[in-house]
């Protein structure tokens, strides 16, 4: 799992470059620590939108989510969530 903490794999090539900063600044510690919440929200919850798991947590935590689905820690439900506007 140690390219997760990979900053220019934290930060798509298409991202505003605040987003590729805020990469830079990401430590292993950090983003595992985010991992840790994700996954504990989850065990205490279950099944979650990553905007729920926001609600909870104060933390926006949707790419976290991408990099804990691709390294097969989590998995998409299917289940269809309706946002806080609506869609």
């Amino acid at each position: 799992m140690a390219d997760l903490f990979d900053h220019y794999k934290l930060a798509r090539a298409k991202d505003p470059h605040t987003s590729k900063a805020a990469a830079k600044l990401l430590t292993a510690e950090t983003v595992g620590r985010h991992h840790r919440t994700i996954l504990d929200t989850l065990a205490d919850h279950g099944p979650m939108a990553p905007e729920q798991i926001e609600d909870l947590t104060g933390l926006a935590m949707w790419r976290r989510m991408n990099e804990l689905e691709r390294s097969n820690l989590i998995e998409d439900t299917g289940r269809l969530h309706t946002n806080r506007t609506g869609r």
